[in-house]
């Protein structure tokens, strides 16, 4: 229950000089845990903040604006209950998951017939940049200021590396290949449970701070044929890499701030893009993607186009799927 204003800043400020401030403990794990319990007492959310930051501060610590605001707002909103667009969670049309439609071979031929053939040479040319280094692949995607978590294997809790401007991504050649979280992350660590301080990731859907892509990827379906139904969706694709495998992964750009905004464009486009062979599974914000230039197993993951300045319009994509279907009587 909440205290009194005067009396929760009071018992805060014990709290806060209780931490250990010692050289070598990580700050934004200090910072979380004053938030966190900012929360839990009811301090004002800017009165919370402030003491953070000059706790710093004083401290001689360094924390980033946006990850100490990135904390703030997922402190509050977990101890709010507030923290899930719950009335989102359901495809269109309510149920879950299973109600996507399967893979229907059918429908995706009646999509690409007469489409003409999509080649490397017309990707390459309808290619608005070429960047020839996984840095400034990344840079080219998500703009100067970006915080990337970079891995080298498929499972793993810490990052190869946190790409930022002027950061150095390492030569990748394992039996995995290279990934990339498909959307930008704060960088600090989000406790799943506020009491189990082991509980942690530095890619949860709490770490995002940008949802303006989504990963969209077939094992179903030939290369050539997926290329070319993807490139008739009118979809805003930003990328096009090869997984050093059978499939090639896609980015695409949904025009999302927030969650909300991503689940809206997912579910605009979910059921034609699994009916068409899409991996529904491949569509989470959080998901790793292939990083281009790296190699997986000798592979080249290799970039095949990339156009990362396109345009999301929401409305219009959705049209055209809506065209898609009418046109093929779905």
């Amino acid at each position: 229950m909440p205290k009194a204003p005067a009396l929760a800043t009071a018992l805060l400020g014990g709290y806060v000089d209780s931490l250990d401030w010692t050289p070598g403990i990580t700050k934004h794990d200090q910072t979380h845990k004053i938030l966190l319990k900012a929360a839990r007492l009811g301090v004002d959310e800017v009165e919370a903040l402030k003491i953070s930051t000059d706790t710093v501060d004083r401290h001689g610590g360094q924390v980033e604006e946006r990850d100490i605001s990135h904390q703030l707002k997922n402190c509050y909103e977990f101890i709010r209950g507030t923290s899930c667009a719950s009335g989102l969670k359901k495809f269109p049309g309510g149920g879950s998951k299973t109600s996507l439609p399967k893979f229907d071979p059918d429908y995706l031929k009646k999509c690409i017939e007469n489409r003409p053939d999509i080649d490397e040479e017309w990707l390459r040319e309808e290619s608005t940049q070429w960047p020839t280094t996984p840095e400034a692949y990344l840079e080219g995607l998500f703009g100067a200021s970006a915080c990337v978590f970079v891995a080298d294997r498929k499972k793993c809790k810490n990052p190869l590396c946190f790409w930022k401007m002027g950061t150095e991504v390492p030569r990748i050649d394992t039996t995995d290949g290279g990934f990339f979280v498909v959307n930008e992350i704060s960088g600090s660590k989000h406790f799943a449970s506020p009491d189990d301080l082991s509980s942690w990731s530095l890619r949860s859907k709490a770490c995002l701070v940008g949802w303006g892509h989504m990963l969209v990827e077939s094992d179903t379906v030939p290369e050539g044929d997926w290329l070319k139904y993807l490139f008739s969706t009118g979809l805003p694709i930003a990328s096009v890499v090869r997984s050093g495998g059978k499939s090639v992964h896609t980015i695409v750009k949904t025009g999302a701030s927030d969650e909300d905004g991503f689940i809206r464009f997912k579910h605009a486009h979910v059921r034609t893009l699994v009916q068409a062979g899409a991996d529904p599974h491949s569509m989470a914000a959080t998901n790793f993607t292939r990083l281009p230039f790296a190699l997986r197993d000798g592979r080249l993951q290799e970039l095949l186009y990339f156009c990362p300045g396109v345009e999301s319009d929401h409305q219009n994509n959705t049209l055209n799927n809506q065209n898609i279907n009418n046109i093929h009587g779905n």
